[in-house]
């Protein structure tokens, strides 16, 4: 939500640098800074589907009204071929605005804002 720094992401399914590596926080970008830490939330191996972005300063309400990029680095799903996420792909229609006890809940019972990748 506006006025948290934190930002809930989902991918589709599993994901990983190219050549097997595990996410980090470097491998994302918010309004031109990287986050301060990454809390991989739904993990596969060295994959990961859930994670929770820790950013320098809140999320505003005219980034979320802008649709403010979340863009990452060259990340790739886990098929046996596989498939470059292509950034910035994110849906503003999952999103939310509203008041600070609006806020949605992660089942860690943390505040989210939630961007989706999708794969192309």
């Amino acid at each position: 939500m506006a006025g948290d720094n934190e930002i809930f992401v989902h991918f589709s399914e599993p994901i990983e640098k190219p050549l097997g590596g595990v996410i980090d926080a470097t491998d994302f970008t918010y309004n031109a800074d990287n986050p301060t830490s990454i809390n991989r939330i739904t993990i596969s191996g060295i994959g990961t589907e859930e994670v929770l972005l820790t950013l320098g300063s809140p999320v505003t309400v005219n980034e979320v009204f802008n649709q403010q990029a979340l863009t990452t680095t060259a990340l790739q799903d886990m098929a046996a071929t596989p498939n470059a996420l292509v950034p910035p792909a994110h849906r503003v229609s999952d999103v939310g605005l509203g008041q600070r006890s609006d806020k949605a809940r992660s089942h860690t019972g943390r505040d989210r804002q939630d961007h989706r990748f999708r794969r192309l």
